[in-house]
Parts: structure tokens; C-alpha cells; sequence
């Protein structure tokens, strides 16, 4: 006696298996979509930096987690990745990466930062969950930026 599984593929098509292939079958959906479902954080992060160093925003802001939060050096904190990319776009800035850590799900990155009129050093703890960058907390020496402020 043969066997067969019924498996539905999609709501209005089914297909029909043996119950022996069944399992290879579905066990192979279940890893392909968890391969594809978790990228690497670094990845995420590096993908984010790239955007951002080619003004692309609109990908940087899907890399960003809805409920985002980032921390500056002064403690100042944005609480909506709009809020964060719109800072991004006034300051439009390059980032030269100078290292990366890793640790699980966050990663690390120590670089310079450049803008047109300053160059300042900075090291951001990022920390991705679910694909996404959940939290960035930043520290650097805000006086360049202060002093440009006030040129202006």
C-alpha cells in the first residue's frame, strides 16, 4: 500500500507527496527559510553605513527597526528612525571604517566620520535584532561639530 501526503503549496493548489519525500520536502522549506529569514548583523550594519555614505536614506531608514532608538554622546536620543535619518540627510557625511567587532548581535564599529568642514572619530555600538538595527549608541567628541555651528 502506497501512501500519499496531501500538502498544501498554496491555498488554491495542492500537491501531492510521498510520505516518504514529504519530510525531505518541508524539512528543506523549514531551513531555506531560516537561512533567509536572519541575515548576519554585520552585514545589517555595513549594508546601513554603505546607504548612508551614498545618501541612499531611503534604504538606510529599512534597515532601521520601527521602534529604533538612538543615543549620542551627550545622552540626546531620537526615538523614531524618521526623526534619525532626517538628522543623517543635514549632516551628509562619509564613514571611513576603520574596525569592525562583532559579538552575537551587535557589532561595533570604530570610524572617522567626514563632512565637508570636519573629521571626527567615532565608535557606535549597534545592536540588531529580528534583521533589523535595534538600538545605535554612539560616542565621539561633539566639539567640531559645535564649532561649526558657530562659524555659521
Amino acid at each position: 500500500m502506497r501512501s500519499t501526503l496531501r500538502f498544501p503549496m498554496v491555498r488554491a493548489h495542492t500537491r501531492y507527496l510521498k510520505s516518504g519525500y514529504a519530510y525531505l520536502f518541508v524539512h528543506q522549506l523549514k531551513f531555506d527559510l531560516t537561512m533567509n529569514s536572519h541575515q548576519d548583523p554585520k552585514e545589517i550594519v555595513t549594508s546601513y553605513v554603505k546607504a548612508l555614505d551614498n545618501q541612499d536614506y531611503d534604504s538606510a531608514r529599512k534597515s532601521l527597526a520601527d521602534n529604533v532608538l538612538v543615543k549620542g554622546p551627550s545622552g540626546e536620543a531620537f526615538r523614531s528612525p524618521d526623526e534619525f535619518i532626517s538628522m543623517m540627510r543635514q549632516q551628509r557625511g562619509k564613514y571611513d571604517v576603520k574596525k569592525v567587532f562583532v559579538d552575537g548581535d551587535d557589532v561595533c564599529l570604530l570610524y572617522d566620520f567626514i563632512t565637508k568642514t570636519v573629521t571626527t572619530f567615532f565608535s557606535s555600538w549597534y545592536k540588531v535584532k529580528d534583521g533589523k538595527i535595534a538600538s545605535i549608541q554612539t560616542v565621539f567628541d561633539p566639539r567640531p561639530f559645535a564649532a561649526t555651528q558657530e562659524k555659521k
